[in-house]
């Protein structure tokens, strides 16, 4: 990589990020030679937002609890905690279903919701009694 055009300018650059979440295997379409192994799943997401250095940034994978359900939480250093996860078996996409995925068709499902909720309750002081600040 030696450049990359950007509104009819090329910007002199010798590394390129593409960082489009599971949609970066697009990126094959754009690199000669280049090959993005990914796999994606799929889960609905909660934020709890809490004054900023309320929480310990970092990451917690739980394994799968009597439910069913699995969760992954991630404090962050602004103070949201954002806990992803679902109810049952993840949804798995491979290369070609994440190019046929359109963003907009990606929905919080309710029954992931309700897990990821629960399950943080379960787990943490940090869930709050109200709900999620936001959820996507």
């Amino acid at each position: 990589v030696t450049g990359v055009h950007v509104d009819g300018k090329v910007i002199a650059c010798d590394a390129v990020v593409v960082a489009l979440g599971p949609w970066s295997v697009l990126a094959e379409d754009w690199f000669e030679g280049i090959q993005v192994p990914m796999v994606g799943t799929q889960g609905t997401s909660a934020v709890y937002a809490h004054p900023p250095s309320s929480v310990t940034p970092g990451p917690l994978f739980c394994a799968e609890d009597a439910q069913g359900r699995h969760l992954e939480v991630f404090s962050r250093p602004n103070g949201e905690v954002y806990c992803v996860g679902g109810a049952g078996d993840q949804k798995i996409f491979v290369p070609g279903q994440l190019r046929a995925l359109p963003p907009k068709e990606v929905l919080e499902d309710d029954e992931d919701l309700s897990a990821v909720v629960g399950y943080f309750e379960a787990l943490s002081p940090l869930a709050k009694r109200e709900g999620p600040d936001r959820t996507q």
